[in-house]
């Protein structure tokens, strides 16, 4: 990959989460906490039926892309197999459709079921559709994809908000599965000649159970990385109501600066990763480097985004006052799963995900017992405050595995500081109205801190800056 696409998928990044951050405050003025909240739970839903269907497949095309086989004839062992499963999700729903509509979003509606019917197919295919141009490192049309539902999902929302049309949750749900079969579409047709590729192409009958072996225990481990994700959600949703889920997912968008981090990395990294491996190896010295690095930056943007946290009521309804105290523990999530990838790659490298369910399901029995335990009392403050300290847990298992099935690595470091960071996350987040008034010292007097702890770093892009 050179850095004309890198800058390309970064720019491209940057213009979308620029494009979430605005579509924010217009949402939260324009529909109900309530139906902000129904979005989400339809979103769960789909997301976690989707990983279930794919088989871990996605991310088996990505491990195998690099290894010499028929590219097209991937695809298709790895797209297919799955829309079996996909097809038997869609009969479940329809044949318990009601019992599913009123637990999702609190009342049984006809139209509101073809919606998910429909996010269904198109959110299983967006899932391989992006890996397949990804893979392919076609950059400008991967940053299309990416860009054109928001905008056009941006776009929709203003007009709804100048319009006198009733703002209901059908409408919402609705704009949202345009957006998401915009992206199908389109990618469908930048890579018209590779999918008639795939359509052609024999299946790799000798490869499946290779490719299953790989994905299928990304399946369990999807699925609690769903639940880390979305858990909080659901228990908000139990414990309280559509509101505070409303508020949550306001918080969690909030963090997008991180999301939009997460989504850069990852899109560079793993086909990067899997290239060194698959070629000349890893030299371990860039790799700690990296893993150094990436600890740096996360550990500062947190640091900065709780410095100019009060900024968030000025955006949003007096409703989501509470955003400014919570966003900042949300970023712990996207952040430490970057920090989560660098340091256990060793996993992947040596083909290890046996274990990652494991790992992800100890993470989700703790965010579950902690969601238990704090969200009764704080709300939206506690579900993520849990996931937080999960998320932390999760990194710690994470790394130790990897260093158990492929080499040692330093960590000390990241344990006492990414620690303190998460203890300074989960005091503002249930905090935050006793700490208020000095916190801006708190957040400002820890940047230089992190500065000094990660000196190396620090100095080795202080002496870039100057070459360039």
């Amino acid at each position: 990959m050179n850095l004309r696409s890198i800058s390309v998928y970064a720019i491209g990044s940057i213009v979308a989460a620029f494009l979430s951050f605005i579509t924010l405050p217009v949402l939260a003025w324009t529909f109900s906490q309530a139906d902000v909240g129904r979005i989400v739970m339809l979103q769960v839903f789909c997301s976690l039926v989707v990983v279930v269907a794919s088989l871990g497949l996605d991310q088996a095309f990505v491990r195998e892309y690099n290894e010499g086989l028929d590219r097209g004839s991937l695809a298709k062992t790895c797209l297919y197999p799955g829309i079996g499963v996909l097809s038997l999700g869609i009969f479940l729903a329809i044949f318990f459709h009601e019992t599913l509509t009123r637990f999702l979003f609190g009342e049984v509606d006809g139209y509101v079921l073809v919606v998910v019917v429909l996010s269904l197919v198109a959110l299983y295919f967006e899932r391989f559709f992006s890996v397949f141009i990804r893979m392919r490192e076609l950059a400008v049309p991967y940053v299309i994809t990416r860009i054109a539902p928001k905008l056009m999902f941006l776009v929709l929302i203003l007009s709804f908000y100048a319009s006198d049309i009733e703002k209901d949750f059908l409408l919402l749900s609705a704009t949202q599965l345009i957006c998401w079969l915009t992206v199908v579409v389109v990618a469908a047709g930048m890579m018209s000649k590779f999918l008639l590729d795939v359509i052609r192409s024999p299946h790799i009958k000798n490869k499946r159970v290779d490719l299953l072996s790989f994905g299928l225990p990304l399946i369990a481990s999807g699925i609690a990385f769903w639940g880390l994700n979305y858990l909080d959600r659901i228990m908000l949703n139990h414990y309280s109501s559509f509101s505070e889920v409303g508020l949550y997912s306001v918080a969690t968008s909030f963090a997008g600066v991180a999301i939009l981090f997460q989504q850069i990395f990852s899109t560079i990294w793993h086909p990067i990763l899997y290239k060194w491996g698959a070629t000349s190896g890893i030299d371990q010295s860039k790799f700690d480097q990296i893993s150094e690095g990436v600890q740096l930056f996360s550990f500062l943007l947190i640091s900065v985004a709780g410095l100019f946290s009060w900024l968030l009521p000025h955006l949003l309804p007096a409703a989501y006052e509470k955003v400014r105290y919570i966003f900042v523990a949300c970023l712990i999530y996207p952040l430490f799963l970057v920090i989560s990838e660098v340091t256990g790659a060793g996993i992947n490298i040596m083909r290890k995900t046996m274990y990652l369910p494991f790992i992800t399901g100890l993470a989700l029995v703790i965010n579950f017992s902690l969601n238990i335990l704090l969200v009764p009392s704080y709300g939206a403050s506690g579900a993520a405050a849990a996931t937080a300290i999960s998320m932390f847990i999760l990194c710690v298992v994470k790394q130790e595995v990897a260093i158990f099935v492929w080499c040692p690595k330093p960590r000390t470091k990241f344990y006492l500081v990414g620690g303190f960071m998460v203890l300074a996350c989960v005091t503002y987040c249930l905090y935050g109205d006793f700490v208020s008034s000095y916190i801006g010292w708190f957040w400002g007097g820890l940047i230089p801190f992190l500065l000094i702890s990660y000196k190396k770093s620090s100095v080795q892009f202080y002496n870039y800056l100057l070459r360039r």
